[in-house]
């Protein structure tokens, strides 16, 4: 804002004093000044001159000088199923919208994905996290969000145990010939080497020229990360690689509200890990077979690679333990108590029912048919839906029925002239 002081008088030289906001404080003693109000309001500006014999007059214009914020406009892209709200209030949309807010305004975006929707990603915020973003209004400015189908075990709104997962890719070769294979590869952690992957054998339709849809079907554990990637060998011998590089991040399977039952496929010798640092949380249970109760975890009574939990949830998921390795042995053996045990799969790969075998002593081992038809054990086992689903146990048996990692589950074995040892071969 520029003034000018127009002032005349035979006493030469005349001295300025303004006051731009009236507040008995001289802001400029220049004849002409230029001055910047910072702040918006209505300000009274009051002028005093003198001369050289003294002499002084003023002049004072009441509510001169009127100032109004700069002004930024805020524009929010909707992609996906959900809408933005905003606070302060000006942004409710799902689709596209704008609002303008006055300079140096904080706006915080919050993001609302309908239910089995989640927020994929934002784009211009200053900072963001979860479902909000951040911005100041310092200039014009652009916001997306983008909302993609939910990768969890939600259902209804809850989250479920038993909820299986579908892989699925399109495999297509001119020749119509089918692949050698077509295989699913999936590791439970963030940063994986080769070593880390388990492969699965997808199954295809007939139809190649085309497109040849292949999927493989199963059950996830509460891990925090899921990767993976496809592979197909074709007849012409080449193996191509979904992608060619990296990996996909897959479904975050999260855990139940209240208890859960899990374990750690990881090396767990020497770890000494209590229920804090194994599950994130400070409330989980091992089962006691000669006592038929629940005792606690600590360091000193750490937990066991192959064993079951009940652990009470306090994150979302379990703690990924990447700084262990896992178990390389062929095959892992796990001491049984009579009655019921929790056990888990020590591998980061489904472990069939089928393929566990069972050893009495120090005798051979038999297969799990075997063993159930001895009637050495139940021909089942159990997992735990959690307090969303009334507290209600599910199981599996039968060809399909695999333990997976991360999972704990209930068996049961029917005797108690012996010991007898799970021996589960490395998937």
């Amino acid at each position: 804002m520029s003034f000018a002081g127009g002032a005349t008088g035979y006493d030469q030289p005349l001295a300025y004093n303004w006051d731009f906001d009236n507040d008995g404080i001289t802001d400029s003693t220049k004849k002409m000044p230029s001055y910047t109000y910072t702040g918006k309001g209505t300000y009274t500006v009051k002028l005093t001159v003198s001369d050289s014999d003294g002499s002084i007059d003023s002049l004072t214009k009441k509510a001169y000088i009127s100032v109004s914020p700069r002004v930024f406009t805020t524009t929010v892209n909707v992609s996906g199923s959900g809408s933005v709200t905003s606070s302060p209030s000006g942004i409710s949309c799902s689709t596209n919208c704008s609002k303008s807010y006055e300079e140096g305004t904080p706006v915080t975006l919050t993001a609302a994905p309908l239910p089995g929707n989640e927020v994929a990603s934002w784009t211009g915020c200053d900072s963001s996290g979860g479902n909000q973003c951040v911005i100041s209004m310092n200039a014009d400015r652009t916001v997306s969000v983008k909302f993609t189908r939910a990768r969890s075990n939600l259902k209804w709104g809850k989250p479920r145990a038993d909820l299986e997962y579908e892989f699925r890719i399109t495999v297509t070769d001119s020749s119509g010939s089918s692949p050698e294979y077509v295989r699913l590869f999936l590791a439970q952690r963030s940063d994986p080497d080769v070593d880390n992957f388990y492969f699965y054998d997808m199954i295809c339709g007939s139809d190649f020229v085309s497109g040849s849809q292949c999927s493989y079907h199963t059950k996830l554990g509460p891990a925090g990360v899921h990767k993976f990637y496809f592979e197909a060998k074709m007849r012409s011998a080449a193996v191509l690689r979904y992608p060619a590089s990296d990996y996909l991040t897959g479904p975050e399977t999260r855990l139940l509200t209240g208890l859960n039952l899990v374990g750690i496929p990881r090396d767990l010798a020497g770890s000494q890990m209590g229920s804090l640092i194994a599950f994130d949380s400070s409330t989980a249970y091992r089962w006691d077979s000669g006592t038929e109760y629940y005792g606690d975890i600590s360091s000193v009574n750490p937990v066991k690679t192959g064993e079951g939990y009940f652990v009470e949830k306090q994150s979302s998921v379990l703690p990924e333990h990447g700084g262990l390795g896992d178990i390389s042995s062929p095959e892992f053996t796990y001491e049984l108590s009579p009655g019921w045990n929790l056990i888990s799969n020590p591998y980061s790969g489904n472990v069939l029912l089928n393929d566990i075998k069972v050893r009495k002593g120090s005798s051979e081992v038999l297969t799990w048919s075997e063993a159930v038809s001895n009637t050495w054990l139940t021909n089942a086992i159990y997992f735990y839906n959690g307090s969303d689903w009334g507290g209600t146990y599910g199981f599996s048996t039968g060809t399909d029925a695999a333990c997976v990692p991360w999972t704990g589950y209930w068996m049961y074995l029917n005797m108690s002239d012996d010991i007898y040892s799970l021996v589960m071969p490395k998937p």
